[in-house]
């Protein structure tokens, strides 16, 4: 089975080019296609965050500390706007 490139990748090819192989570019798609189920829509630095975790850049804790800056940012700007 070979990679075929999802919206995301398209859109930011920058991010995918950085993954090591299809196989973690597959595992980046499947997980941001079950996100749009849930009702998310990424934005380039949640997809940049998920990217810098594949690569090992992240460790656990530097990820988890991320994802909560990311969603305190998303959620001041939906009261913001709300």
């Amino acid at each position: 089975m070979s990679y075929t490139p999802c919206r995301y990748a398209r859109r930011w090819p920058q991010l995918w080019s950085r993954l090591p192989d299809d196989r973690a570019r597959q595992s980046l798609t499947d997980a941001l296609a079950n996100g749009r189920l849930e009702g998310m829509e990424p934005t380039e630095a949640d997809v940049a965050l998920l990217v810098a975790r594949a690569c090992g850049e992240l460790t656990d804790a530097e990820f988890a500390a991320r994802v909560l800056m990311l969603a305190g940012q998303e959620g001041a700007h939906q009261a913001a706007a709300g």
